[in-house]
């Protein structure tokens, strides 16, 4: 089974892998579960996703849940909610305390902008840049950081004035903390509980005291 999924999960050609992903669903048992995840989560193509969705079908979802809590700590904020939603409908409440952590997760993004003097590019927990060059014009926009934000620029942000020359850029990391609206569906679904939003701390609260009442 390693060696189909190697050689077919990598094929440029998204039919190669559903057809992959319907093989694996055709084997009984929890051994191809890791790989249907894998290409649940983290393949390109939305065909493909889904088949491997359906080939997981509702009876091995349980089988799922470790991989899917392993997501959600991933450096992607794509993976991270497809896992949510993966989790939602599990049943199982061993999710819940990775989801409330998961509620806003914090990535990292690459951002091409006009070079300056100063080499250093220091950023706000909010994801907002703080620079002396920011003041002189240079930086990330506060539009894009609000884009970065909401998720608008998955492949990355290149900013460049025709004033500069592409030597006269350079690659920043920007952090950006990012609400996570399926984790919270998926939160409220497992535990059945409206919840504070994406406020963790209560959630970690109500969690203890849930946990302390159904003993």
């Amino acid at each position: 089974m390693v060696p189909l999924v190697r050689i077919l999960g990598r094929d440029d050609v998204p039919t190669i892998r559903e057809v992959l992903a319907r093989v694996l669903g055709g084997v009984s048992g929890p051994a191809p579960v890791g790989p249907l995840v894998e290409l649940t989560l983290r393949d390109t193509s939305y065909a493909v996703r889904g088949t491997a969705r359906n080939a997981i079908g509702s009876n091995r979802l349980g089988a799922a849940v470790p991989f899917a809590i392993a997501a959600l700590g991933d450096r992607s904020n794509e993976v991270v909610r497809r896992a949510a939603v993966l989790l939602g409908p599990c049943g199982d409440l061993a999710a819940v305390p990775h989801l409330i952590a998961a509620l806003v997760t914090r990535h990292v993004h690459r951002v091409r902008v006009p070079g300056s003097r100063h080499p250093r590019f220091a950023v706000a927990r909010d994801g907002t840049p703080v620079h002396p060059g920011v003041a002189q014009g240079f930086g990330v926009p506060p539009a894009v950081i609000r884009g970065m934000q909401a998720g608008r620029f998955p492949f990355g942000v290149v900013i460049l004035p025709p004033q500069f020359s592409e030597r006269e850029t350079q690659v920043i990391s920007v952090v950006v903390d990012r609400e996570n609206p399926e984790v919270l569906g998926a939160l409220k679904k497992l535990t059945e509980h409206d919840g504070p939003g994406y406020n963790r701390r209560p959630w970690k609260l109500w969690w203890l005291a849930f946990q302390q009442g159904s003993q």
